[in-house]
C-alpha cells in the first residue's frame, strides 16, 4: 500500500512539474529565430566548392542572434540588427567572414566609431534561410519587442519571396504563402508539447538550460554533400 501511495505521489509531482513547466514556457519564452546559446560547427563537404571554408562556426548569443554576446546597457553601444533570408544567414560562411561579421569589424574602426558617436558597434544577425518578405514581417513583429533599443535595422530580403512564388507555380496574382509561424522560430511561447518523455516541457527546459549554461558545440559533418550529388 505504501509503495502505491509513493508511486501515486511521484506521478502527481511529475505531472504538476510538467504543467508548471508548460505554463512557464508559455508565459516566459521570447520569440527567437535561433536558440539562445547554440554553438554549431559546420564541416563542409570537401567536394562542394574549392573556395568554401572547410569549418564554419555558427554561434548564437543569449539574445538569439548569430553574433557575439552583448550587454544592452553598455555605454556607447551602437546596436545593429540584420534581418532577411539565406543571404543574411550566411550559413556556409564562418562567423567572422560572413558579411554581418565583416560589417561589425569594419564599423569598429576608429573613423566609423567617431562618425557614429559610439564606443563599440554590435551587429546581431537573425537572418534565416527561406525567409521572404511575408515571413520577415511576422519575424519583426514578434522579435522587435525583445529589444529596448536598436540604432539601425539592415534588411536584405527578396530572393526567398521569388522562389516561394515559383514553388507555388508562379501564379499571376495571389497573396504570398507564408511559412507557418512555428517553423520561423527556434523558441516561441506557443510551442506544442506531448506526453512522450522527449516531447515534455520539462525535457525542453533541460535542453534550454544545457544550451544556455554549458554551450555544447554540435558538429555537423559533410554539409553540402547533397549539392555535390
Amino acid at each position: 500500500m505504501t509503495t502505491v501511495i509513493l508511486l501515486a505521489a511521484l506521478v502527481g509531482a511529475l505531472l504538476t512539474a510538467e504543467l508548471v513547466a508548460r505554463w512557464w514556457i508559455r508565459r516566459g519564452t521570447r520569440y527567437c529565430v535561433w536558440p539562445p546559446g547554440m554553438r554549431l560547427e559546420v564541416r563542409q563537404d570537401p567536394g562542394l566548392f574549392p573556395e568554401v571554408e572547410p569549418r564554419v562556426r555558427f554561434d548564437v548569443n543569449a539574445d538569439g542572434e548569430r553574433g557575439s554576446e552583448v550587454d544592452a546597457s553598455e555605454d556607447g553601444l551602437f546596436r545593429i540588427l540584420v534581418v532577411g533570408g539565406s543571404s543574411v544567414e550566411c550559413y556556409a560562411l564562418d562567423q567572422a567572414t560572413s558579411w554581418p561579421g565583416v560589417l561589425e569589424r569594419l564599423l569598429n574602426r576608429s573613423e566609423p566609431l567617431a562618425a557614429l558617436g559610439a564606443r563599440r558597434v554590435h551587429v546581431g544577425n537573425i537572418g534565416h534561410s527561406g525567409v521572404g518578405a511575408a515571413e520577415l514581417d511576422v519575424i519583426l513583429e514578434r522579435v522587435l519587442p525583445n529589444y529596448e533599443r536598436l540604432d539601425a535595422i539592415v534588411v536584405m530580403v527578396g530572393a526567398s519571396t521569388a522562389y516561394h512564388w515559383l514553388e507555388d507555380g508562379a501564379p499571376p496574382a495571389q497573396a504570398p504563402f507564408v511559412v507557418p509561424e512555428g517553423l520561423m522560430f527556434a523558441q516561441h511561447p506557443l510551442q506544442q508539447f506531448g506526453w512522450k518523455p522527449q516531447a515534455w516541457a520539462l525535457a525542453e527546459l533541460v535542453r534550454r538550460l544545457r544550451q544556455g549554461w554549458l554551450h555544447p558545440r554540435e558538429v555537423k559533418e559533410k554539409v553540402g554533400a547533397w549539392v555535390v550529388a
